[in-house]
């Protein structure tokens, strides 16, 4: 059975958590993000914190978890989504990853999406299998009739 936290609690475990970050101790740090979860399930920074914890301790199903979570519960927002874009695509799923950039670019303006596709793009010349992602992901948004300016400038 899991004890209620105060707020005052929660706070101080959340800087405790911050604290142990800054220290370069991200297993402590983890543990104390993901102690915050069933207390604070509807908060997106617990679920990013614990992500980037993850990420650094290379759990990447925790990762993927947890950005995925962070970007279900802030939909419009554009970090929690590429990041959850980063942690499918480490995973191999491509298509998930693909899906969720789609997602986010038919709310609107996705400047760090753009950026990405950009950098997709001078990547592509050299890889083969970065050009193959690039190409799903320009089919992908030519699909719903993405207006061209929310994710191709480079005209």
């Amino acid at each position: 059975m899991e004890l209620i936290m105060t707020q005052e609690d929660i706070s101080q475990k959340f800087q405790d958590a911050m604290n142990f970050r800054k220290q370069g101790d991200y297993e402590a740090a983890y543990r104390l993000f993901l102690s915050l979860a069933p207390q604070c399930p509807e908060s997106p920074g617990i679920h990013m914190m614990i992500g980037d914890m993850a990420q650094r301790l290379g759990l990447l199903g925790e990762e993927e978890t947890h950005f995925g979570i962070a970007s279900k519960l802030k939909p419009e927002k554009e970090l929690p989504s590429v990041l959850y874009f980063h942690a499918l695509r480490q995973n191999s799923k491509y298509r998930e990853a693909i899906l969720e950039l789609k997602r986010f670019c038919l709310l609107g303006k996705p400047k760090e999406y753009i950026r990405l596709i950009e950098e997709l793009r001078e990547a592509a010349e050299e890889s083969e299998g970065t050009r193959l992602f690039l190409e799903a992901i320009e089919a992908a948004l030519s699909d719903n009739e993405i207006e061209s300016n929310n994710v191709d400038n480079s005209e």
